[in-house]
């Protein structure tokens, strides 16, 4: 009802008189006027019913001012309710449609105290608390907004600081790249100088020789030349002598100045196609809840734990894992990034360190190095078996696979991608890689051929592992593992970020059971086979920190993981 209507006096009304109401009669369904107001108090029939003023009448809910005390089809005050049909009835309708309703119940009975009944007050609490959970909520998310703008002011200034340290690192590498070339210059130009006049004096020598020949030539007797001939003999040379030593003198060697810019700069420039990444980091906010729910969600959470609690079988993934064997990659003449490993045929371990030092280092069962397979000048990433003696290695941002004899150490070809490849694995005769932006590619070993077997939007830092059929690939991105057959079809995709964060290495075991490098959360999760479930199998206090490396060796059960610097796990499940 809008607050600007007059709700009429009824009484008044039936008597053909205009006045407007000021009380409600809730028992009688009527509004009253002041006069019949006091009228109806005092009157024997009607002074026990429940009156309201009309501005409380109107604060009612629409739907409950619906709500008649009496029946429309029968015109009579309900008396009874019906909990078969959920319904109230009149006398005459107890006696009529609901006249063999066993559960007829006087109204009376019922209504009394109902405003003081546990479920009635249950339901004003539990009102009461949802409204203070959602003022709970807007209150975090302004937080939550001022916090965002806060990080992006943060940001700005750390981007704004490193875009500065970038431009004083390139001035500076700059202004000492042009004192060396200048002083480089000027060092030439003296030398170069010192010789043009020691050279100069020993041509005027020569041209002054030249010039008593020809003197004696024309003025001086035959006698004078007979005798002066042995002087100028020795003159000459003396000066032949010296024309050798010329020759032989490194300054002759024409000099010109060449500049190397570091490679690193040039990859630099290549390689790095983003300053960085920006994305929206999410964190449960279910802990600001405190819906007084607790029986209703334990029966809940109960019934719904039994009905999708697992039966153990043989394919459910290893409850532990305990550390086999401890080993330590040995340091390059840079910095340590391992970004992938593997267990070689003859039981040898493989690490791809191939950022900076541009290597594949190979170590035995001990921990002791059996030698490196060098890369340079491209990069290395992920590696995978071919065979017992062969090896292929991705070369990222280089865009080639390497072929490398294990024997040997030697690189024995490479086979250009066109574009950044990252993950690789080997699939009877093929080899399965990431193309960024591209998709899953393979290569056929037998004639070469590159084509693409899955598309999809592949991030950098995509990594790829087989078993029979099957192809996985992580999406750092997404925080996603997704399964897919030979075909490219799509069967299952992982995603639980409260278990999965930035995704990086993977691998699969005999039973199909899915483990993958979580840097996000610094833990190593292990995923059904069907990838409907995921838990941390390894953590931190595991020795998980900052891993991209990892790799199961199905012929001995274990898995071998390793942390960015080189410190190498090789796990017993």
């Amino acid at each position: 009802m809008s607050s600007t209507s007059v709700l009429p006096c009824d009484t008044c009304k039936y008597r053909k008189n205009e006045n407007p109401a000021v009380h409600w009669c809730s028992e009688c369904e009527e509004g009253l006027c002041a006069d019949c107001y006091t009228h109806h108090t005092h009157s024997k029939t009607s002074r026990k019913h429940g009156i309201i003023t009309i501005d409380d009448y109107e604060k009612l809910p629409a739907f409950i001012r619906e709500k008649r005390h009496y029946c429309n089809e029968h015109d009579e005050k309900y008396e009874y309710f019906c909990s078969v049909h959920n319904t109230p009835c009149c006398k005459i309708s107890s006696d009529t449609e609901h006249k063999n309703c066993k559960g007829l119940s006087l109204i009376s009975d019922i209504v009394h105290g109902v405003k003081q009944s546990v479920v009635f007050l249950e339901m004003h609490s539990m009102i009461e608390n949802i409204k203070q959970n959602m003022d709970t909520i807007l209150k975090d998310k302004e937080i939550n907004l001022k916090t965002i703008h806060e990080s992006k002011i943060k940001f700005q200034s750390e981007i704004k600081e490193i875009r500065e340290k970038l431009t004083n690192l390139f001035d500076t590498l700059e202004r000492k790249l042009l004192e060396e070339l200048e002083s480089v210059e000027k060092k030439i130009i003296q030398q170069s100088e010192d010789f043009i006049n020691e050279v100069t004096d020993g041509k005027n020598k020569v041209m002054k020789i030249q010039e008593n020949i020809d003197a004696i030539k024309k003025h001086a007797t035959d006698f004078q030349a007979f005798v002066g001939m042995n002087d100028l003999k020795d003159e000459v040379e003396n000066r032949k002598q010296y024309l050798q030593i010329v020759y032989e003198d490194s300054r002759l060697d024409r000099i010109n100045i060449r500049c190397n810019i570091n490679e690193k700069i040039k990859l630099f420039l290549t390689d790095v196609q983003t300053f960085g990444e920006i994305e929206g980091e999410r964190s449960s906010a279910k802990d600001l809840f405190s819906v007084n729910t607790h029986e209703i969600k334990e029966t809940h959470d109960k019934s719904k734990a039994s009905e999708s609690k697992p039966s153990k079988t043989r394919s459910d993934p290893a409850a532990k894992a305990k550390v086999k064997r401890t080993l330590i990659v040995p340091a390059g003449s840079n910095k340590n990034t391992i970004t992938s490993c593997a267990v070689l045929p003859n039981g040898k371990f493989a690490f791809v360190d191939g950022t900076y030092n541009h290597r594949i280092v190979i170590m035995d069962s001990t921990g002791t190095s059996s030698g490196e397979i060098s890369l340079s000048p491209l990069f290395a990433f992920d590696v995978t078996c071919i065979d017992s003696k062969t090896i292929a290695i991705t070369t990222g941002s280089s865009g080639q696979i390497a072929f490398a004899n294990i024997l040997s150490k030697k690189i024995k070809k490479s086979i250009g991608t066109t574009w950044q490849c990252d993950g690789i694995t080997h699939v009877d005769g093929k080899l399965i890689f990431s193309v960024y932006s591209k998709g899953i590619h393979v290569l056929h070993l037998d004639s070469g051929h590159i084509s693409t077997i899955h598309k999809a939007n592949i991030t950098v830092d995509t990594y790829v592992t087989s078993l029979g059929d099957k192809i996985y690939h992580t999406n750092w991105k997404t925080n996603s593992v997704t399964c897919f057959n030979l075909d490219g079809n799509t069967l299952w995709t992982y995603e639980d970020d409260k278990v999965l964060q930035k995704p990086r290495g993977i691998a699969v075991d005999s039973k199909q059971n899915v483990y993958v490098a979580s840097l996000g959360t610094e833990s190593i999760v292990v995923i059904s086979s069907n990838g409907k479930e995921g838990r941390q199998l390894l953590t931190k206090k595991d020795g998980i920190e900052n891993v991209r490396a990892i790799y199961y060796d199905n012929n001995n059960n274990c898995l071998l993981v390793s942390t960015l610097s080189g410190s190498a796990f090789l796990f017993e499940l």
